[in-house]
């Protein structure tokens, strides 16, 4: 016999309040040694789910370090543009100097 869980037996069972007969479902899954092949797709299921949350996580990670990485451009566009200016006011000191 399957260990099989019948999720929509058992939410039909709540819906109705048969509450008893939704908790036998559950002991029923539970009482019994899994076969080698439920163990494998357990861990087979389990692995996906575990992958499916690492490329979540990971896919988060990317996405903030690509704001980071954008933010510290701006940054550094920044930086340029006071470089440059602070450059120009000194060539522009140089310049007012040589003409008086």
């Amino acid at each position: 016999m399957s260990n099989e869980f019948d999720i929509k037996k058992f939410r039909d069972l709540v819906k109705q309040g048969l509450f008893d007969q939704a908790r036998q479902l559950l002991k029923n899954v539970f009482q019994k040694e899994p076969t080698n092949l439920e163990k494998g797709e357990f861990y087979v299921r389990a692995t996906a789910a575990y992958l499916e949350l690492m490329n979540a996580i990971s896919r988060r990670q990317l996405m903030v370090l690509q704001e980071g990485i954008a933010a510290l451009e701006d940054v550094d566009s920044v930086a340029r543009n006071i470089h440059d200016d602070i450059a120009l006011r000194k060539v522009e000191k140089k310049m007012k100097a040589k003409s008086l």
